[in-house]
């Protein structure tokens, strides 16, 4: 994920979008990872390529990374479905610079 990071504040969106994809087929279950794919495209994607983010996170529920378990395990989330909790992660994690 930290090649993705560089990549994304060096503006290579096609080389950041590469290495996203590469971190999430290997680590499906961290949910750092698709939060960070899914705040990258909501900044330089379409609207079809978000919205395939979030149904590949959503068909693999993920249940690991820091930012994700502070989210999913807060028990004012206690309803919120994966989906939600990407949105929610999305917001809190800090851009690349």
């Amino acid at each position: 994920m930290a090649v993705s990071k560089l990549f994304w504040s060096e503006r290579r969106i096609d080389k950041a979008r590469e290495w996203f994809n590469r971190t999430v087929k290997l680590e499906t279950d961290n949910g750092d990872c698709w939060t960070a794919f899914y705040k990258f495209e909501l900044m330089n994607g379409t609207e079809q390529q978000q919205a395939d983010i979030k149904q590949k996170c959503i068909s693999f529920e993920p249940r690991h990374g820091e930012l994700w378990c502070r989210i999913a395990k807060d028990v004012k989330n206690w309803k919120l479905k994966t989906g939600d909790i990407l949105e929610l992660c999305a917001t809190q994690m800090p851009i690349p610079n």
